[in-house]
């Protein structure tokens, strides 16, 4: 799947764009609140929250051994 260039803002990629790359990352769509994703890594998980003016993300069971960077 061809991105736009990475200083693209977020609201103009297409939202069919948007959701299939979050899949393919792995991520998995909240059944009640459609515009929320859960994803889960064995270091963290987290929510992404797609708002029409703001992404909210918010981290859990983030290991505090592994590097942040």
């Amino acid at each position: 799947m061809a991105l736009p260039p990475p200083e693209t803002p977020l609201y103009n990629h297409p939202l069919p764009d948007i959701e299939r790359w979050l899949v393919s990352q792995g991520c998995v769509q909240d059944k009640t609140e459609l515009h929320c994703w859960r994803i889960e890594r064995p270091d963290w998980n987290a929510e992404l929250c797609l708002d029409i003016d703001q992404l909210t993300v918010r981290y859990f069971n983030f290991k505090t051994n592994t590097p942040f960077f």
